[in-house]
């Protein structure tokens, strides 16, 4: 009697069994980062209805509304969350399935499903669109036939706009669709890339310097080891933060510091890889590395480092690592994917607590990384338009004490100093704002800084002396 079937099924049904156990917590848990506002809107007024879909325009706003913000179904949070949740899933069988459904694509589909590198993806509303490019790879992986799926991904998200050298044995005419793909979602990402660019400092735009290679390195090497060793994970990292935003962050992101050395590792580690595969799974590696690179600061536009930007190659690099222990331990090999996914569990049982909601995402971020100002703002923002102005200036003077330089910790800690009275320690906060104006936006930053000195020398001298 053939038991591979049974093999096969229970093998299908402990990935998702353990995805369930996993991730089933999180179908209570509320919106995180700028979810909220998002929320409000469609909360007041309502989903584009698919039958309403008379244009492009209106076509792309509908796009908008039920993946952007994760609203697919509505606002029904546990009905979101648990949809967020079986797209996880999906994608973890999926791997399973496309990857020759063998213990390799078993320990692959497991590592994947565990990795905290995939939180964005696997909790964050947000990050669905990610997982459906993910799922719409695996599909044409496993059926080539499947390709015009392609360019319902790219209206999403351009993470697997490769995938089309994976195809094989289809027609010539099937290669057009990521022109197509280009002619219509092209002018989109050029606004994308425009905006970033009116946020740089001039002497950045336009032009690939040559010490932008140290940037991309430094990028590559970040998700190269992030996705095998995740650490403590975030949404927003300090990492390459403050580049092209300060003069430090530029010195930093040009500097050839330990960074640098591990995107350099990160590169040597890629090309040994690269030769010990088998030539049957060269595309899949070319393919994982163009969905890293594409995210890495090639096109000189400021991209901040994410998560969920590594969530597809990290299919290809969990199957890669699970192809390794097999080469290397034979059939001891369960014995090091046990391990890693312990490692990995760890982890993700630290992230997952940052999703719970607003408080505890901020908390997270100031807690594990306390120099990187960002998350502390958005923070500050949130609370003082609730009127909450005494945490708030908590949170700055603490800031501060963590990141003496950061313009925008200087402009709430003036404002603090105009809510509470004390406009001769305002100024002073006025005084280093202008020192550490960010790159590229000295002129609104300046009216916000003469607007900031105006009241706070009207609360000090009056109105016949201000």
């Amino acid at each position: 009697m053939d038991y591979s079937y049974f093999y096969k099924l229970g093998s299908l049904t402990s990935i998702v069994l353990f995805n369930i156990v996993l991730y089933y917590r999180t179908i209570n848990f509320d919106l995180v980062m700028d979810d909220h506002q998002w929320w409000e809107r469609i909360r007041r007024d309502g989903l584009i209805s698919i039958f309403k879909i008379n244009s492009y325009k209106v076509f792309r706003c509908w796009i908008a509304d039920r993946f952007y913000g994760g609203t697919t179904f509505g606002t029904n949070l546990k009905v979101e969350h648990a949809f967020t949740l079986f797209l996880h899933t999906i994608t973890c069988v999926l791997i399973y399935v496309a990857f020759g459904r063998s213990t390799v694509s078993f320990e692959a589909s497991i590592l994947y499903s565990c990795n905290p590198i995939n939180n964005q993806t696997a909790v964050w509303l947000n990050g669905r669109r990610y997982s459906i490019n993910i799922i719409i790879c695996l599909l044409i992986i496993i059926s080539p036939w499947l390709f015009p799926l392609y360019l319902f991904g790219l209206a999403l998200q351009p993470s697997a706009f490769f995938v089309w050298i994976l195809l094989k044995g289809i027609p010539l005419w099937i290669y057009a669709l990521p022109v197509i793909g280009l002619l219509v979602f092209g002018k989109e990402i050029y606004i994308k890339i425009e905006r970033r660019y009116q946020d740089m400092a001039k002497g950045d735009r336009f032009h690939l310097p040559a010490k932008n290679a140290i940037v991309v390195v430094k990028t590559y090497g970040f998700y190269f080891f992030k996705m095998l060793i995740p650490g403590v994970c975030a949404m927003i990292y300090p990492t390459l933060f403050q580049w092209r935003n300060t003069k430090e962050g530029n010195e930093n992101a040009y500097s050839l510091n330990l960074d640098f050395y591990k995107g350099t590792l990160a590169i040597l580690l890629t090309m040994v890889s690269f030769y010990l595969i088998p030539n049957g799974s060269r595309l899949l590696f070319v393919f994982m590395f163009l969905s890293i690179l594409q995210w890495c600061n090639v096109v000189p536009a400021f991209q901040v480092v994410a998560d969920r930007y590594c969530s597809l190659p990290n299919v290809f690099m969990m199957f890669f690592l699970a192809y390794f222990l097999n080469a290397v331990f034979g059939r001891y090999a369960p014995i090091p994917v046990v391990l890693i996914c312990t490692y990995y569990c760890v982890g993700l049982s630290v992230v997952l607590r940052m999703y719970r909601n607003l408080i505890y995402f901020y908390n997270y971020h100031i807690l594990y990384f306390p120099g990187n100002p960002s998350p502390r703002t958005d923070f500050i923002t949130s609370l003082m338009s609730r009127g909450m102005f005494k945490e708030a200036e908590y949170l700055v003077y603490g800031g501060l004490r963590a990141n003496q330089k950061d313009y925008s910790l200087l402009v709430f800690g003036a404002i603090m100093c105009l809510t509470s009275g004390k406009p001769r320690e305002g100024l002073i906060f006025i005084e280093n704002a202008e020192k550490n104006f960010y790159l590229g936006r000295e002129v609104e930053q300046k009216a916000e800084i003469e607007d900031l000195r105006y009241h706070l020398n009207f609360l000090l001298n009056g109105p016949e002396r201000r």
